[in-house]
């Protein structure tokens, strides 16, 4: 078993734990997003639930909380989401965070697969929701303002804006008994934090940037005047079409200046589909990409995998191999699912847990997969 032995001779399980980060690296690693630091300190150990938003989601959670705690690792987490833990390493699992409570350690779960592309929280899964309530832990919910504006999934640099942690409401275990499976999953999920959009409103947000708006053509992929799709480009802190020539600003406090559909992030997602299930379809591709790099991991470095031509259809997207030609078609009907994550990275999912794993480098919208993927399958 591999272990690793913290300073108080207490054994941690590596299996299904990671230490928090270096707490001098974190204050180097958070310090351009003007973080104010609020640390927390417990008498009782805790699970902290926390969210899926940037990059850094583990510096500043490391900066935050002082008492002693470990993160579930992303390994078990994300099998805890997907539903495919053993039930065996479930039942071990459950016994280590039970000597990690008796040892004074507190637990931290990140919530989501892949990171918020909206500023949304997600919500939890059956899965994940029944792994709470079996720890017999009360839960807290931990989030930072000011996070999402800062290092946005979509954006190539964390943009300096002011950031901070906010301890949310406690759920009670006890509060939770005798609740239904229904019961226990509608309860959790209706106390879930606020979206990145909602805290601006709360809170004071600053983004201090003169460029606000780079690389957000990767998920915006309509224009919100013209409807014109794949005609916009990034400059500065605006977001401008080369159809209509309308341009649309983020503005300081995060929301979108200029335009009547789209206010806010809250409202980018259903209005992108809404533009898509408008769109009248024929035989041609949507759009075409040249160089889209392939890999075999997301942390495989671009410069090391292959490229492919990528034409993406109303129904299905084809590979095309740039040195013989040779085309590779794959059905959106066949498709699990489709996730963005950091560096314009699309993570598809086929069948018999095979993932394709394709990168835009040039600011391609790849985005409009995972849409297209929920009109096939609707």
């Amino acid at each position: 078993m591999d272990k690793a032995e913290n300073k108080t001779k207490f054994i941690i399980d590596k299996e299904f734990f990671c230490l928090p980060e270096n707490r001098f690296l974190s204050k180097l690693k958070t310090r351009n997003f003007l973080f104010e630091n609020q640390q927390i300190e417990l008498k009782t150990p805790c699970l902290f639930v926390c969210f899926n938003i940037s990059k850094f989601d583990k510096f500043l959670i490391s900066q935050t909380i002082v008492s002693k705690f470990v993160f579930l690792n992303d390994e078990t987490r994300i099998s805890l989401f997907n539903g495919s833990l053993s039930k065996t390493k479930y039942s071990k699992l459950l016994n280590s965070i039970q000597e990690l409570f008796e040892n004074g350690y507190s637990v931290v779960l990140i919530n989501g697969q892949f990171p918020s592309i909206f500023g949304n929280n997600q919500k939890f899964t059956e899965s994940t929701v029944q792994f709470l309530f079996d720890t017999n832990l009360d839960i807290r919910f931990l989030t930072f303002p000011g996070e999402y504006f800062a290092d946005p999934v979509w954006s190539s640099n964390i943009r300096r804006c002011k950031t901070f942690s906010v301890q949310q409401l406690t759920v009670s275990h006890r509060m939770m008994l005798g609740y239904s499976q229904k019961e226990l999953f509608d309860a959790i999920n209706d106390v879930v934090p606020s979206t990145a959009t909602i805290y601006s409103y709360k809170y004071l947000t600053a983004i201090r940037s003169n460029s606000r708006a780079t690389n957000l053509e990767t998920i915006l992929y309509c224009c919100p005047k013209c409807k014109s799709f794949f005609t916009l480009y990034s400059e500065f802190s605006c977001i401008k079409c080369k159809n209509c020539s309308a341009a649309i600003e983020l503005a300081p406090d995060g929301s979108i200046l200029f335009s009547k559909d789209i206010k806010n992030f809250d409202q980018v997602e259903s209005f992108l589909y809404d533009c898509l299930t408008t769109k009248g379809f024929d035989t041609n591709p949507l759009i075409s990409y040249e160089k889209i790099i392939v890999k075999n991991s997301v942390n495989d470095k671009p410069k090391s995998c292959p490229q492919s031509k990528v034409e993406i259809f109303a129904d299905k997207f084809v590979f095309v191999n740039p040195e013989n030609k040779k085309e590779t078609t794959y059905l959106f009907d066949d498709v699990e699912n489709i996730n963005l994550t950091f560096d314009n990275t699309l993570v598809i999912s086929l069948p018999k847990n095979k993932n394709l794993i394709i990168q835009g480098v040039n600011k391609e919208n790849l985005y409009i997969m995972k849409d297209l993927l929920k009109i096939n399958k609707n």
